[in-house]
């Protein structure tokens, strides 16, 4: 839940790596430099192409940070000096405080919500989310509604599985609701839904639920074969069947 994307995590390790060599704790790497260079170059020429001087300022202020007392970086710093002065950045820096403080508004409000609303004010609240993602006119605006979602879905599932381990049945059920229209592939949504369904008695709906865990990459082998709600199925062709899609994921991500 929420972790960051992989493009910014490789980010903080080549982060901590360049650091590590400004204070001499392990050898400069100047092949290493050149590369992580290259690649923050091209992000700069991509973002000049797209007229966005926002980015192109964030790219310059990582090189600076990123390779300072490693590699010449003043060319960046007279770019990012030159760049404040371009109107259409500061609009952009703007926009941007604005979206912060739009995006701090809405997890407060979602934030009360989780306890005080009932299901049909989240229905209308995802319907209006998914309505904000869908009209946003700029990266910056999709980026803010994706994060929304992803603030959802953590928390959603926190409510979610303490409601569960604390037999509140009903409310969990609205959670995982909340749950699935912020997260529809991730698997943990299915397996908990499938752990809703056993304790309320619905043992149709179980190994569906099941399944579809299993489809989107749900690799927790002793979870799905210890947990007591599913003993009444592992025996059945179809949770056999699941249960070695589970061991597959499990083999395919341990690989990967």
């Amino acid at each position: 839940h929420q972790w960051p994307p992989v493009k910014t995590m490789k980010k903080a390790f080549s982060f901590l790596q360049t650091d590590a060599m400004r204070r001499q704790l392990i050898p400069v790497d100047k092949h290493f430099i050149a590369r992580l260079k290259a690649a923050f170059e091209k992000e700069r020429k991509q973002a000049a192409r797209d007229s966005n001087p926002l980015l192109q300022w964030q790219t310059d202020q990582q090189i600076v940070a990123f390779l300072n007392g490693l590699t010449p970086v003043g060319t960046y710093k007279k770019e990012m000096q030159k760049l404040l002065q371009n109107p259409i950045l500061k609009k952009q820096q703007q926009q941007q405080a604005f979206l912060k403080k739009e995006e701090q508004k809405w997890q407060q409000t979602y934030a009360r919500a989780f306890e005080n609303r009932d299901a049909t004010w989240w229905k209308n609240a995802l319907n209006h989310l998914s309505g904000m993602q869908k009209s946003a006119k700029t990266p910056t605006e999709k980026e803010m509604t994706r994060r929304l979602f992803n603030y959802l879905s953590l928390m959603s599932y926190l409510y979610a599985d303490g409601s569960l381990k604390n037999n509140q049945t009903a409310a969990a059920g609205k959670y995982l609701m909340i749950y699935e229209r912020s997260d529809p592939t991730n698997p943990e949504v299915y397996f908990l839904k499938a752990l809703h369904y056993a304790m309320e008695g619905k043992t149709n709906a179980i190994l569906p639920a099941l399944q579809k865990a299993a489809d989107n990459g749900f690799k927790d082998v002793k979870r799905l074969e210890n947990n007591a709600y599913f003993s009444g199925l592992r025996q059945t062709p179809a949770f056999l069947k699941i249960l070695l899609r589970v061991k597959e994921n499990k083999k395919t991500a341990e690989e990967g």
